[in-house]
């Protein structure tokens, strides 16, 4: 499992093959834009501020919050 944040403390996990399906479609769909390593840094950071919900519910929630932040131009200049 892909652990969603590198705090202490209860962490919650997506399966490794959804994680990295994601990534692949981040990657696909932002190709050219946005590297890989950057799509898997904003989705770790995007399922880290989600940690909370439903865990069914994350790697959904995680894709679209990560879309969402690496579509926003201000952040593809700015590393977390």
């Amino acid at each position: 499992m892909i652990p969603t944040t590198g705090t202490p403390g209860p962490t919650r996990t997506i399966d490794p093959a959804v994680y990295d399906q994601t990534v692949e479609r981040l990657s696909a769909e932002l190709a050219g834009s946005v590297s890989r390593q950057r799509v898997e840094l904003v989705l770790r950071w995007s399922l880290d501020d989600l940690t909370g919900n439903p865990p069914g519910a994350m790697p959904e929630l995680g894709e679209r919050l990560a879309r969402q932040r690496l579509l926003e131009p201000a952040l593809h200049s700015e590393r977390r």
